[in-house]
């Protein structure tokens, strides 16, 4: 029988073995590697759920109003989607005739308009050039034809994807709106006890910034929409709906956007005469000034308040990474994070 201590009591456990410390770094690394790639197969899907997400949150406010007046929840989601569909269907109703009809026209006149170019554009002599036919007939070949449909049908397949993706997300956005509350619940929970309350605290701040931003640019850019089209009818301006659609799109941008939905109605204006459009200049400048100063303040007030300078830069960078999507979330998001720096980061490195 051995004797206790014979030889030697056990030394201290080490702790940061080195073989445990690479073999933890190196599971470490293959899981980082196997998230990204995941994330990036995946990444169409957390775009969608982000932005579903994102409306969700907006639509919350309206929702929120119609469960006070004593609607359960689903039927409050329920009403808000029936009206989000009759306003899309009645937009469409008024854009698709004139733009349907506008684009017969075009090609209708199309060949004469070619011809016409042909003789009275110094170009009368390439239809009698035989050099040029044969050189036409030559760029006519299978592969390049077959690239021309190539190009063609990749650009169906996107517009039709790019449908779906807006379909789905639509379909996302009423779910998390419908399960918003039980979300918010679940997430609270998962946050330690001591600090449940801070974090629910300031989580309801960052979701009343985006929803409020959400609510405000929808409305901001409805009266810009509004005052277009009142302007179009009232002087005579070419397609009075699709220039306001145009306006109240672009005006979701945050500063700049108004300018650039101006922009092209100014030039439609152009086509008409110049008159009309020096008129819808001097117009678009006043309104312009009108919601710089007086619309966006007074509906943004209590929303995120940020500089101009912020908001232009959070748009470009939102523009850069997401495109539309990302300028609707950059200003509410940078809203948030000047937000947690505020009451997070600058009171942790006061106390320090």
């Amino acid at each position: 029988m051995v004797e206790p201590g014979r030889y030697g009591e056990p030394g201290p456990r080490v702790r940061t073995s080195p073989f445990l410390f690479g073999l933890l770094a190196t599971a470490g690394g293959l899981l980082a590697v196997v998230a990204l790639f995941g994330i990036a197969r995946v990444g169409t899907v957390l775009v969608m759920l982000v932005a579903a997400t994102y409306f969700a949150i907006g639509l919350d406010r309206p929702v929120q109003l119609l469960v006070r007046r004593g609607l359960s929840r689903v039927a409050a989601v329920g009403i808000i989607a029936l009206a989000v569909v009759a306003l899309a269907c009645g937009l469409l109703a008024l854009v698709v005739p004139p733009l349907v009809h506008q684009v017969d026209a075009f090609f209708t006149e199309l060949p004469t308009k070619l011809h016409h170019a042909l003789d009275h554009g110094g170009l009368g002599g390439l239809s009698q050039d035989t050099q040029f036919g044969q050189k036409l007939s030559a760029a006519i070949t299978p592969a390049n034809v077959a690239k021309l449909a190539t190009g063609l049908l990749t650009g169906a397949s996107g517009l039709v994807g790019g449908i779906a993706i807006a379909g789905t997300t639509a379909i996302l956005t009423l779910f998390v709106t419908a399960s918003l509350e039980r979300i918010r619940a679940g997430a609270y929970r998962l946050v330690v006890a001591s600090r449940r309350d801070r974090v629910s605290r300031l989580a309801d701040a960052i979701q009343e910034r985006v929803g409020g931003y959400l609510v405000g640019a929808f409305g901001i850019a409805a009266i810009a929409g509004t005052a277009a089209l009142l302007w179009s009818l009232l002087a005579g301006v070419p397609y009075p709906v699709l220039m306001a659609l145009v306006v109240a799109f672009f005006d979701l941008i945050p500063q700049i956007g108004a300018t650039i939905g101006s922009t092209v109605v100014i030039v439609v204006a152009l086509s008409a005469s110049i008159g009309l459009a020096v008129a819808t200049l001097i117009f678009f400048c006043s309104y312009q000034g009108l919601e710089n100063w007086v619309v966006y303040p007074r509906v943004m007030s209590r929303a995120v308040k940020i500089s101009n300078l912020a908001a232009i830069v959070a748009a470009m960078a939102g523009w850069a990474l997401f495109g539309v999507l990302g300028v609707l979330i950059a200003v509410p998001a940078y809203g948030s994070v000047q937000l947690l720096v505020q009451e997070v980061l600058l009171p942790r490195q006061e106390r320090r």
